[in-house]
């Protein structure tokens, strides 16, 4: 690290994040289970020296994804894992490839070092002196290691593709002038209506609040950039439609128009929703441009859950001042009170007026010194400025610096040569220089000649074929979601998708390979369908009706909250007693006993359905299934369907 940044170091502690983007989520969640494989392997048998190097490795090809990976990324580069022309044309679609005008012949060394931990990770497995308890063991951990290795990867081309798909964005910067605006749009979370004083009852069932932002920059002829956010409120709840969209471009662009006559063309950008990239947006846009005067020269998309920053920040601006509003008394439950809000204490003014001036990122002068107080939070980025003003015009403008601000090989070099010259021992310095200078790597990571081949596309999404879930996890699954519809207590898809690992059949052998567990987001999309099939089944249009009516009431307030409190009556007994069915995994235990089968279970399998209930099976003989089911009869006996 550079001698200066090190005056830049603070303490920094952890923070519980939330909305992250999930292909990096899952890359990280991947990287912390191939961590706790690897401390496994070291308890079956692996060198607590070979643990502690592939954890290092594992630990520094994360610090590079997520720090300086992305400044590697160009549109032209020797070495294929960052060559972005490379890595996304499609070698089937001669339309959507392009040739690259250089060789590939350089290799960086920390992204090589993912296949090498791939390497080490499978030899492993193969090693002699590793011993599992059992093949089921060994198969599920080879198992996560696939998966987490898939993620990992997933992460790598995510963030290849979303730099890529940034350069779009500084490139329509660029060509913005005062007769060009570049949008970026997007819908904000819904905002749900709030009182200054409300009831629990007020609290539950609300509906949200439909919310467009469109995010405008443009520079003025004195070449400052001018940015203006346009948001749309909406009365009533609508559909995520490119009809909406298509509606509110036009009023956006007409509003544009009338403030500033110069302007003549727009570039817009926005995320792959079905809602943007579809047709029914993507045709209308001609005649958007001839109505409202300012052509639509380009329409770009950016990678999914990265690229509309702009309009994350301006919504979470304009949702503070609505608390600020809220705070003071005042009733925040329709489109139009937000509106108010938003323009109280002139806080977010005119969202549609005046647009507020934000220097120009190129111009010259005290704004970006080295000893600036204020950083840019863009990984990567190297402008500091001395006032926070500056620094929130900066990233308004999103116009960042990025440079890779490792140590340069030649400073690692002095200091390794000074490190020497500062030890006191003489008679073994000429032999200690010359040891760690050998060690020394004096060649550019990107030099290595070993390297794993990459394919042409090979950052390009991996399309998803559909398949069918067999009939056993099929039958699995839907007999967990019977038993939450009937017990009230609704299975998560996260338990279901570890008790999946665990279950057993009556002998005690494993229902499911590790190949065929299912992902918690599998089997959360899996309740969601069966659950919309029930809806659909059992609502009818008479029902639909008589809800619509029924919302429209002011008595059925009293109603809920009866309703509720039923519900947390109900919910205080279920914690109380046992409820009606006993299960355990698939298995209905009180069904079973009625039936007198709870004697088909293997002795192990009984063992586990007692620990798993907590029952005391210390004095039970471990030779006979006498005990084991006079307990859970026991336990049976309290359910509800005996009382």
């Amino acid at each position: 690290m550079e001698e200066g940044n090190l005056y830049q170091l603070f303490l920094n502690t952890k923070k519980a994040l939330q909305g992250l983007d999930n292909i990096s989520a899952d890359g990280l969640c991947g990287v912390e289970k191939l961590e706790s494989v690897i401390r496994k392997l070291g308890e079956r048998g692996k060198s607590s020296e070979w643990v502690t190097g592939v954890i290092n490795i594992l630990m520094a090809f994360k610090s590079y994804l997520k720090d300086s990976y992305r400044l590697h990324v160009s549109t032209s580069s020797r070495c294929p894992n960052h060559c972005s022309t490379f890595a996304l044309s499609d070698p089937s679609e001669p339309e959507f490839s392009e040739e690259c005008d250089h060789y590939h012949d350089l290799v960086c060394n920390d992204c090589e070092s993912l296949y090498h931990l791939e390497s080490l990770m499978r030899n492993a497995f193969s090693d002699p002196e590793v011993v599992f308890y059992s093949n089921d063991e060994k198969e599920d951990k080879l198992h996560d290691v696939q998966v987490s290795l898939e993620s990992i990867h997933a992460w790598k081309r995510h963030l290849l593709r979303a730099v890529h798909q940034d350069r779009a964005r500084q490139e329509a910067l660029d060509e913005v002038d005062s007769s060009k605006v570049f949008i970026t749009q997007d819908f904000a979370m819904k905002f749900l209506p709030r009182r200054f004083k409300e009831t629990q009852m007020e609290w539950f069932g609300k509906r949200g609040i439909s919310w467009h932002i469109s995010h405008c920059v443009r520079r003025t002829s004195s070449n400052e950039c001018e940015v203006s956010v346009y948001s749309h409120l909406f009365r009533q709840s609508i559909s995520q439609s490119s009809e909406v969209v298509a509606a509110v471009m036009f009023h956006t662009l007409q509003e544009e128009k009338t403030r500033h006559p110069e302007i003549k063309e727009a570039f817009y950008r926005s995320d792959c929703a079905g809602s943007y990239a579809s047709g029914g947006l993507l045709v209308p846009i001609r005649h958007i441009g001839r109505l409202t005067g300012i052509s639509i020269k380009r329409y770009d998309f950016s990678e999914p859950q990265a690229g509309t920053g702009p309009c994350d920040r301006s919504s979470a601006h304009q949702k503070s001042h609505v608390n600020r509003f809220l705070n003071e008394g005042n009733d925040v439950m329709t489109a139009e009170q937000v509106k108010r809000a938003l323009e109280s204490h002139g806080g977010v003014q005119k969202l549609s007026g005046p647009a507020k001036p934000v220097g120009s990122p190129e111009e010259s002068g005290d704004e970006d010194r080295d000893c600036g107080l204020f950083s840019c939070p863009e990984p990567g980025c190297v402008k500091q400025y001395i006032t926070m003003g500056r620094l929130e015009k900066h990233i308004a403008a999103e116009k960042h610096s990025l440079q890779d601000v490792s140590e340069p090989l030649g400073d690692k070099v002095i200091k390794k040569w000074a490190e020497q010259f500062q030890q006191v021992i003489s008679e073994n310095l000429s032999s200690q220089l010359k040891n760690k200078l050998s060690s020394l790597r004096l060649t550019e990571d990107l030099s290595v000649t070993t390297h794993q081949v990459l394919q042409k596309g090979w950052a390009l999404k991996v399309p998803k074929r559909a398949t069918r879930f067999p009939d056993k996890v099929r039958n699995y699954h839907q007999e967990k979601f019977d038993v939450g519809n009937a017990t009230g207590h609704k299975a998560d898809p996260l338990q279901v998708s570890i008790d999946m690992r665990c279950a057993r059949d009556e002998l005690g052998r494993r229902l499911f390979a590790a190949s065929e567990c299912l992902q918690t987001q599998q089997i959360r999309s899996f309740f969601s369908r069966l659950a919309a099939a029930q809806r659909k089944k059992v609502q009818s249009p008479a029902n639909l009706i008589e809800d619509e009516v029924r919302d429209l009431e002011s008595d059925t307030q009293a109603e809920q909250y009866e309703t509720e409190l039923q519900e947390l009556r109900e919910g205080i007994i279920a914690e109380v007693a046992e409820k009606h069915p006993i299960c355990y995994e698939r298995f209905n235990l009180c069904e079973l006993s009625q039936q007198n089968k709870l004697k088909k279970f293997s002795i192990d399998m009984l063992v586990r359905i007692c620990e798993h209930f907590e029952l005391d099976i210390a004095t039970v003989s471990r030779n006979r299934k006498e005990g084991f089911i006079h307990q859970l009869k026991e336990l049976i006996e309290s359910c509800s369907c005996n009382m």
